[in-house]
């Protein structure tokens, strides 16, 4: 187990996961695993996840003794088809992030703080879609496909 961070590849984004500070580049291909394991080697100490489905069920087995996982997202499905092993036998914690009804001045105070202690946010490409482009967008997302933060425009239609 490595301190480095990691972060999952995107098509060929290898450049600009770097510039952000990955060490380490791998496919989520690479993460799922079909062996039917409850367990498997322990691998990441933190996940933040916002993919969900398959993704997120693999990586959480793959979190040592104490580690957690922070999901925020469903873009591959709302279903976490788990067990209960890395919750009893590692002391695992799923901690869900409410973005919706999160008061917005703590939210803004977040990000704020968020902005100021990670200046490599600023590196990341930001994509303004609008309603009539967010199926495919949303589809992007879910294919691993979609680069950066993407802003829903509703003012442009």
């Amino acid at each position: 187990m490595t301190t480095s961070s990691l972060s999952l590849l995107k098509n060929d984004q290898s450049p600009m996961l770097k510039s952000l500070g990955a060490s380490d580049i791998v496919s989520p291909k690479d993460i799922i695993k079909n062996d039917n394991k409850p367990l498997q080697s322990q691998c990441f100490d933190y996940v933040i996840d916002c993919v969900g489905g398959a993704l997120a069920a693999s990586l959480l087995t793959q979190i040592p003794y104490g580690g957690a996982m922070s999901v925020c997202g469903n873009a591959s499905g709302i279903a976490l088809n788990t067990n209960i092993l890395p919750f009893i036998l590692r002391g695992i914690q799923l901690v869900g992030i409410d973005s919706v009804a999160y008061p917005n001045e703590k939210r803004l105070r977040i990000w704020y703080e968020i902005s100021q202690a990670m200046a490599f946010i600023r590196k990341i490409p930001i994509t303004e879609v609008t309603l009539d482009t967010l199926v495919d967008k949303l589809d992007s997302i879910k294919n691993s496909t979609n680069i950066g933060r993407n802003i829903v425009s509703i003012n442009n239609q």
